[in-house]
């Protein structure tokens, strides 16, 4: 039958929610960070001697080792040679033209070692921290920005490109290419997931079947004949192979259905190519544009469900179809509007008959509620009558709400002349032979109340309740006690209050719990 409000509520709130995350990541326009500028390699180890690269090239690293390893001394090669990396320390000064402890002395005096220096990284951590530029991140992105143009290449035409950058993804990062253009912000692959949102939003706006919902094209949206400065959304009943109505924009109301189309259009703008068709996403197995089928919107729509945590109103969890949001909404615009032309109009039916149907399929409430009062039903007190003909049925009635003209001769379809009407007491209220008498009005108010006081005692719950007075309720105080002059209800609640009718008592007749 569809959802109830607080599941549509849901419903709508998540998808928007959906509709904003998937804007913002494919709407977002990347600022690069590292064009222009120099390499990040400050912690980088440089390249040396043997072109590898070696943490003994850099200085940074000798000043941080001679501070924390030798206590900002300045030790002879005897000392040196005694400590552990000491022999490695002095080796990475040696060069064709000078010993390694040459160097070391020029290493002092370059960096002023004696009592008055001053430390630079005493106790503090290595200020190398990469031996290979393609281990940090920032360069990744610095060469990417500056080598690569900012293009978001992915797999073959990457490893093509820049099979550097490539095999520094692969190796040092397990291949999470995705990973590293998703931190950047950039998103390529469009996934029925990421356009999941419009299309429920769509289905909710239009009223639309999924149907035809899945197959509106990029060419949906066209003019308004009767206003050049609107947009209508266009769409087609593939089933009856006609075009349908249009849906209107309307500038004050935003325009939602013309406004998700034109979103949608604009997220899939760079994979579009010659596509026609709306719903287009790239996240195949192929890598290529192709429409998105049925069992991908499924999928979807399975998926946005869990990530949502979206659930029934009995708390059980709630998956989403797409099947049942038409009726739902259906339903709510027909309680809204009471109108079933405007309904047909909607749901873009030709026929009302077809659209009173339908309603009938989904359990018409309007027609639950109004089977209320049938039209020939006897108010006593309100017409001329003295309510002789019911004399002889009262007894036999005495444990329904209402009283009747004849049981014996039921208009109630099923039922014969001369037996006693054994239809469920559900229809009396519909029926012709109906009567309302006081004694009924009394019967109801002893029926709400003993209903009131098993629940306020918990021998029934809240939706037990519910079942057993909702309706019964509506139609007694919307379609009968509103007949009777505001002192004689009063009269007769308090009647029943005093003096409850036994039937309806939770104890003994008389006495109220």
């Amino acid at each position: 039958m569809g959802y109830d409000k607080k599941e549509l509520k849901d419903i709508v709130r998540a998808a928007v929610a959906g509709m904003r995350e998937t804007m913002e990541k494919f709407n977002s326009e990347y600022i690069p960070q590292w064009l222009g500028k120099p390499p990040p390699i400050d912690d980088v180890a440089p390249f040396g001697p043997n072109g590898g690269g070696t943490y003994w090239s850099s200085l940074e690293y000798k000043i941080w080792w001679w501070e924390n390893h030798c206590k900002c001394v300045r030790l002879n090669s005897t000392d040196l040679s005694r400590m552990p990396q000491g022999q490695v320390f002095m080796s990475s000064f040696k060069t064709e033209n000078q010993t390694g402890m040459v160097g070391v002395e020029r290493f002092y005096d370059a960096i002023g070692a004696g009592p008055k220096y001053v430390t630079k990284y005493l106790g503090q951590s290595c200020p190398i921290t990469y031996r290979t530029p393609w281990k940090k991140i920032d360069y990744l992105v610095w060469y990417w920005e500056n080598n690569l143009g900012c293009k978001p290449l992915w797999g073959e035409e990457l490893k093509e490109v820049s099979p550097e950058f490539f095999g520094a993804l692969k190796e040092y990062f397990g291949g999470r290419v995705n990973e590293f253009y998703g931190a950047l912000g950039i998103y390529r692959w469009l996934s029925g997931s990421d356009l999941v949102s419009f299309y429920i939003l769509l289905l909710i706006r239009t009223q639309l079947n999924p149907s035809v919902v899945q197959r509106l094209t990029v060419d949906c949206i066209i003019p308004d004949p009767l206003n050049p400065d609107k947009k209508r959304l266009s769409w087609i009943k593939y089933r009856s192979s006609k075009e349908g109505s249009t849906i209107p924009s309307d500038q004050a109301c935003e325009g939602w259905p013309v406004m998700i189309v034109n979103k949608i259009l604009k997220i899939t703008e760079s994979i579009r190519g010659d596509e026609t068709e709306l719903w287009i996403t790239n996240s195949n197995r192929f890598k290529t544009t192709l429409p998105l089928g049925n069992s991908g919107f499924k999928d979807a729509m399975k998926e946005f469900s869990l990530k949502h945590h979206l659930k029934h109103s009995s708390g059980e969890p709630l998956i989403l179809q797409a099947k049942l949001i038409r009726p739902t909404m259906a339903w709510s615009e027909y309680l809204r509007t009471e109108d079933m032309r405007y309904l047909q109009t909607l749901l873009g039916q030709e026929k009302l008959e077809t659209t009173a149907d339908y309603l009938r399929r989904i359990s018409d409430p309007l027609f639950i509620i109004r089977r209320g009062v049938h039209q020939e039903a006897w108010f006593l007190d309100l017409i001329a009558t003295d309510g002789s003909g019911i004399s002889s049925s009262a007894s036999l009635t005495s444990g329904l709400l209402s009283s009747c003209k004849d049981p014996l001769r039921s208009p109630i379809p099923g039922q014969s002349d001369g037996k006693m009407c054994d239809a469920g007491h559900e229809v009396c209220l519909g029926c012709s032979n109906l009567v309302i008498t006081h004694e009924d009005i009394k019967k109801y108010f002893c029926f709400m109340r003993y209903h009131d006081e098993l629940y306020g005692s918990g021998l029934i719950s809240f939706e037990e309740h519910c079942s057993a007075t909702a309706e019964k309720k509506f139609v007694w105080e919307n379609q009968i006690l509103t007949r009777y002059p505001v002192s004689v209800i009063n009269e007769i609640r308090r009647d029943a209050d005093l003096r409850p009718i036994g039937i309806w008592s939770p104890t003994v007749e008389g006495m109220w719990l």
